[in-house]
């Protein structure tokens, strides 16, 4: 079959005799179904500098939908007459059936290659991301993998904004050092033009490893705990470039909760507020009513302790037998070894059998089949036949029994 439709022209993906300008022409007709994402013609004659990355569109669905659980690569060669090296992303559907994604055609297979084939598939699928990656034992398709990955470990949320504002500050506040005024411990002055607008900092409720704190020049920046009052200190997670100039320009009034600043795993500056310290420094600086009245309330059970310990040891240095130290009010103590007043319960190993009352078959007013007094299909008719069994004595409704001349529980001749 395949030497006939060589012969009559009948291949629809081959456009010409070469294969390289078949290709070519493949790609200059730019159709989404080829799912052609990245081509680089050879350098030589040897086929170095090729490289293909097909993905079409139904492929994309499969990636788009199995991706997540599993990603497995791997590659081959000499399939055919050309030195190229086939290498082929794989998922798996709910039933567990390979299906392939995507294909890297290249004459190298390194790191460099891979990483292209990664790149069309963020480029097609940006928030693509898989749970597991496997491949060969060779380093080269993780490496790939690797290398187009963002690689984030910790959530840095706008930090380029952050530092946008923070190289405005320095280019508007480099050379006028004069127009950052501190004002107090934690609160500047910015001079803006014609405009003063004020910035003031509070305890820093970040966390060290997730936060938005300004990296350039150990600014240290927080949005959360440094406030201006300027229309750009809006933005969430973002400070404007007056709390940047007050940082860079007059860190010295910082609040610290230290001489020296704390720094962090990450090597950003964290200041606090010693809250507690100065409200004990204060109480016991200047006492109120209340501290001295606890005072005179503490040292008043200090003496009358230090008193009974006093004639404890009295007693137990004239040979005293019987010296409790506890109040008089208290019971006397149990002997730790007292038995237990709580009498042990009786456990019953024999229970009794539930019997069932005995009753006459006589006296049951129901069928023992239907359960029914009347039978079910009986109509409007008054009467009913009834019939016994002579060996079981259960009544039965005679058409309950459809005709049958047995008893239905013992098969006994009715």
């Amino acid at each position: 079959m395949t030497n006939i439709a060589k012969e009559y022209l009948v291949q629809p993906g081959r456009l010409h005799d070469d294969d390289t300008t078949s290709l070519e022409m493949r790609i200059n007709k730019a159709e989404r179904a080829d799912g052609i994402r990245y081509y680089s013609p050879a350098h030589s004659d040897t086929g170095d500098g090729f490289v293909l990355v097909v993905l079409n569109p139904t492929q994309e669905q499969w990636l788009k939908k199995y991706g997540k659980r599993v990603l497995c690569i791997d590659d081959t060669f000499d399939l055919t007459a050309y030195k190229l090296r086939l290498s082929t992303v794989i998922v798996v559907d709910e039933w567990d059936r390979a299906l392939p994604c995507a294909y890297l055609l290249s004459h190298r297979m390194t790191q460099h290659e891979v990483a292209m084939l990664f790149e069309e598939v963020y480029a097609v699928l940006p928030t693509f991301d898989t749970d597991y990656l496997m491949s060969d034992d060779t380093n080269t398709f993780w490496n790939g993998f690797k290398t187009m990955e963002r690689g984030l470990e910790e959530g840095r949320f706008r930090l380029r904004e952050q530092h946008k504002a923070h190289e405005l500050a320095r280019k508007k506040f480099d050379d006028k050092l004069e127009c950052v005024v501190a004002v107090d411990k934690g609160t500047w002055n910015v001079f803006d033009g014609d405009t003063i607008h004020t910035v003031r900092e509070s305890v820093c409720p970040c966390d060290s490893r997730f936060n938005n704190h300004c990296k350039r020049d150990m600014c240290g920046a927080c949005s959360y705990s440094l406030t201006c009052d300027c229309r750009y200190d809006i933005k969430s997670g973002v400070s404007c470039a007056h709390v940047h100039a007050a940082v860079l320009y007059a860190s010295s009034s910082r609040i610290r909760l230290m001489s020296t600043t704390k720094t962090n795993e990450h090597g950003e500056a964290c200041f606090f507020i010693d809250r507690i310290g100065n409200a004990e420094e204060e109480r016991a600086t200047s006492p109120g009513p209340l501290c001295i009245g606890q005072s005179k309330h503490n040292q008043g059970g200090m003496d009358s302790e230090s008193l009974a310990l006093n004639d404890a040891n009295t007693e137990i240095g004239a040979g005293s037998t019987e010296v409790c130290i506890l109040d008089a009010n208290r019971d006397h103590l149990q002997r730790l070894d007292a038995k237990a007043q709580l009498k042990k319960r009786d456990v019953r190993t024999d229970q009794a059998s539930v019997q069932l009352p005995k009753y006459q078959k006589d006296d049951v007013p129901f069928c023992s089949l239907c359960f029914r007094m009347q039978p079910q299909d009986g109509g409007e008719s008054v009467t009913v036949d009834w019939i016994q069994c002579c060996s079981c004595e259960n009544w039965m409704h005679v058409a309950c029994l459809n005709g049958s001349e047995t008893c239905p529980h013992d098969e006994t001749p009715l």
